[in-house]
């Protein structure tokens, strides 16, 4: 259903579709973005930034820092830049990789830890010393990236995305590097974001948002019942048939992209784990740039 709504030029604008991804889940819109996920109303958080979709989605970061520690200073160091949401993880190129690494830990080292200790049996994981289970590594610092011809947008990434929960207070490092001068932003670079892909004017939008999670696939009738509820339509309407046959169709269209992302979603975990037993010059190439 999804490859024929997207074939559909003559109702569905696909040069602007949006993925909003939670934790569990999330959600695909095509032709559009939903706002009311988004923390700010009205699209009003809603940080653009210059994209060039060829084949890839290709953006031009040109600096990163930690607080005032300062990663990268320059487009060059970060290479060929594409957002993946096939890839799980972001990749750097070694050097930005490494000297993160060496200011997230410089900064934990003055901050009490960032509220947590490194596992010792795992490289780049901390666990929390707040043993609640609903802790975040709120401790921790966030990261800024601002990008070519809009140097005056900071993309904020926040530790609840640059980590990875793993469970029982445990949380991993959700950047990798490799030997390649290429920068790969993949899903836990836009993770609790809306993530806005306008092919239409090149650009590239990201909002903070409250992602709707589904931990299990729903049950198709369930959830259309409840879409068609949501707008006072019971199965005793005398509404036109018309009307009921498009709205049906409509929420038959938003369950295919629910169904699609939770499924994407429960392959996350195995996908990590094939991505960390990738030596760094052995990752996908059909999640890089060629050389």
């Amino acid at each position: 259903i999804l490859d024929d709504l997207f074939r559909d030029k003559k109702h569905v604008d696909r040069r602007i579709f949006a993925i909003c991804l939670a934790e569990w889940g999330g959600l695909l819109t095509v032709g559009g973005y939903n706002d009311p996920y988004q923390l700010q109303a009205n699209g009003s958080g809603i940080q653009w930034i210059p994209m060039s979709p060829s084949h890839y989605y290709f953006v031009f970061p040109q600096k990163f820092e930690l607080e005032d520690r300062l990663i990268a200073v320059d487009s060059s160091q970060f290479g060929a830049t594409i957002v993946d949401t096939g890839t799980t993880l972001t990749y750097f190129p070694n050097p930005i990789h490494d000297l993160l690494l060496t200011h997230l830990n410089a900064y934990c080292l003055v901050n009490m830890g960032c509220g947590a200790d490194p596992e010792p049996t795992l490289d780049n994981c901390w666990r929390l010393r707040d043993t609640s289970p609903d802790a975040k590594p709120d401790k921790f610092p966030s990261l800024f990236m601002q990008f070519e011809e809009a140097l005056g947008t900071k993309i904020e990434w926040e530790p609840t995305s640059y980590l990875n929960k793993r469970g029982n207070g445990l949380w991993c490092s959700g950047f990798k590097g490799h030997s390649r001068t290429q920068t790969i932003l993949g899903i836990s670079f836009i993770l609790h974001k809306d993530a806005i892909f306008d092919v239409k004017n090149c650009r590239f939008g990201l909002a903070k948002a409250n992602c709707p999670e589904y931990r299990k696939v729903p049950v198709l009738w369930e959830v259309t019942s409840k879409s068609l509820r949501e707008v006072g339509v019971q199965a005793t309407s005398r509404w036109p048939a018309w009307l009921l046959g498009a709205m049906l169709a409509t929420s038959l269209v938003g369950v295919a992209s629910r169904v699609v992302l939770s499924r994407w979603w429960q392959i996350r975990e195995s996908h990590n784990e094939l991505e960390q037993t990738l030596d760094e010059d052995g990752m996908s190439q059909e999640s890089l740039v060629d050389s």
